[in-house]
């Protein structure tokens, strides 16, 4: 759906005399089939600790950072999404076990009768042993002889795991406003200097159509441009460069993307590059082979050696979403762009690494489906189903996971925002905002509940070197055959093993990552990883 048709949507709900009961009416969490230990929705907790005004759509939150899980709490940080001036975030925490809210914060600020507070935070973090938030207020000041409460001073916040305010820093000094920032979250640096982020503009010299500034902030929230590191992009027809990352790599060594969409092909156009924290920035390339340009993403993360892109496409008027797997250099690891569950693209999917194992815990929802689907990936990319919510509320709204985190025991805490279907079509949520959050067993889904450290549960074999260039050596006291994959599940190789020490030559496989199975004459079967680097 074009913006807008979704502001033609917006403004005929708007108008609506029934809009005022159905912003106010959150739909209720009812699922059947895998058991929830515990479900909550913020601002509806009457055990809460309120501090501050609330808002006249309290219950319309947005959560774009995800909650954090520290020892016995879970801490979840969500933002107003009213289309007023109301506006403000809220911070709760909740009691791992039980889901009892233990304090709740609301970050705003009153004027007269009106509410004025925080857009939202847009840095959140675990900082020694407490909670740093860093966003804009929304301030009292002077702009072109007009007083107003204005957006865009960059604040700090350093909360207690209690909830008190220890540290609450705002910049006021109009010039260093920010309104829009391209780069979400900043990565922090230290030192003197706070934050790097990067800005967007057009550009104006005729030989580029957009321009992306990497800026500093210091420990005062004061900004620094560093113009001499711009990057210039030249995509005629295009409807602007949207910026994605970071992904730390290396202590001082981020990885930064850019996507374009041309407005007469509908195609994308895709880059990547590496900048330090001084702004420096090389190794800047062309990437849309490898992404594709039917398809673009909205975040992308470091899951081992690799980056992890969550990949979108439009099919049919409606999306598809899948995991695209690079190296650091850009180059294919692992393909999951169309992903299937059961024969079936997803159109939301929120994943997490199973703690005691190489496995992949997928949670999806499938287009015009208001169930949520749970499956197991294995390291040969094999699927299997291992838990279903379904959905027994009315089905004009969607439960739509948003974020993960898994315990020490595998147990999972899962975000939901429950949206109102457009009446225009499936899937496109343009109004709602109801967040959720529960707690998932991990027995509940199979998963294992003791865990100790994936690398010390492998007693089949080791393998060594790894990375390797033209031999891999096998130890092993079974006997037993293997098999190598590479990371589209195609067997590549097959051979009897004998105990003791064996070499396998890898003369014939390129440059990339593989998995080695095996399976011992007395039924263990373990699998690794293992990287193939060649020189040029």
């Amino acid at each position: 759906m074009t913006t807008r048709v979704m502001i033609l949507v917006l403004m005929i709900l708007l108008k609506n005399p029934i809009y005022g009961q159905i912003k106010n009416s959150a739909p209720k969490f009812e699922f059947s089939g895998t058991n929830v230990s515990w479900v909550n929705r913020p601002l509806e907790v009457s055990n809460a600790i309120q501090v501050g005004k609330l808002i006249d759509v309290k219950e319309q939150l947005g959560q774009h950072l995800s909650h954090i899980i520290d020892q016995n709490r879970v801490y979840y940080l969500l933002d107003n999404v009213s289309y007023g001036k109301d506006n403000g975030s809220t911070l709760v925490c909740y009691d791992i076990h039980t889901g009892d809210s233990l304090w709740q914060r609301n970050y705003n600020r009153s004027h007269n009768d009106k509410h004025y507070g925080y857009t939202y935070f847009f840095g959140y973090r675990l900082l020694a042993n407490d909670l740093e938030l860093f966003g804009r207020a929304t301030i009292d000041t002077v702009l072109y002889n007009i007083r107003d409460y204005y957006p865009g001073f960059l604040n700090r916040r350093l909360v207690s795991k209690d909830g008190e305010d220890l540290i609450d820093f705002t910049n006021n000094h109009m010039l260093d406003r920010v309104v829009f920032i391209s780069s979400l979250p900043p990565h922090y640096i230290g030192d003197n200097w706070y934050a790097f982020y990067y800005e967007t503009f057009s550009s104006i010299d005729t030989n580029y159509t957009d321009i992306v500034v990497p800026s500093l902030w210091d420990d005062t929230l004061h900004s620094k441009e560093l113009t001499e590191f711009t990057l210039k992009f030249s995509e005629p027809n295009t409807v602007g460069i949207r910026v994605e990352g970071p992904v730390q790599v290396s202590a001082d060594t981020f990885i930064y993307f850019a996507w374009f969409q041309n407005f007469s092909t509908g195609k994308f156009k895709h880059y990547m590059w590496k900048v330090n924290n001084t702004g420096y920035y090389w190794d800047l390339k062309d990437v849309t082979n490898i992404i594709g340009d039917s398809y673009y993403f909205r975040d992308a993360d470091k899951i081992d050696q690799s980056i992890r892109i969550r990949t979108q496409k439009i099919v049919s008027r409606e999306t598809d979403v899948g995991y695209l797997f690079i190296d650091f250099d850009g180059k294919m690891i692992k393909d999951q762009r169309d992903i299937k569950f059961d024969n079936r693209p997803a159109s939301h999917i929120v994943s997490v690494k199973i703690k005691g194992s190489n496995d992949y815990l997928h949670i999806i929802k499938h287009q015009r489906d208001n169930n949520i689907y749970f499956y197991r990936e294995n390291q040969l990319g094999e699927l299997l189903r291992s838990g279903t919510m379904q959905y027994n509320g009315n089905l004009k709204y969607g439960f739509i996971p948003r974020f993960i985190q898994v315990t020490d025991q595998n147990d999972i805490v899962l975000s939901f925002v429950a949206s109102l279907d457009s009446i225009l079509a499936g899937e496109n949520y343009v109004l709602g905002g109801w967040p959720y959050i529960c707690k998932i067993e991990a027995k509940e889904l199979g998963l294992p509940t003791e865990v100790s450290d994936v690398s010390q549960q492998g007693n089949v074999f080791q393998l060594h070197p790894n990375p390797a260039s033209s031999n891999l050596v096998i130890s092993t006291e079974h006997r037993g055959e293997i098999e190598i994959y590479n990371l589209s599940a195609q067997k590549l190789k097959q051979q009897s093993i004998q105990k003791n020490r064996e070499r396998i030559d890898l003369s014939q496989f390129p440059s990339g990552m593989y998995i080695l199975k095996m399976k011992a004459e007395n039924g263990q079967i373990q699998a690794e990883k293992f990287v193939v680097e060649k020189s040029e």
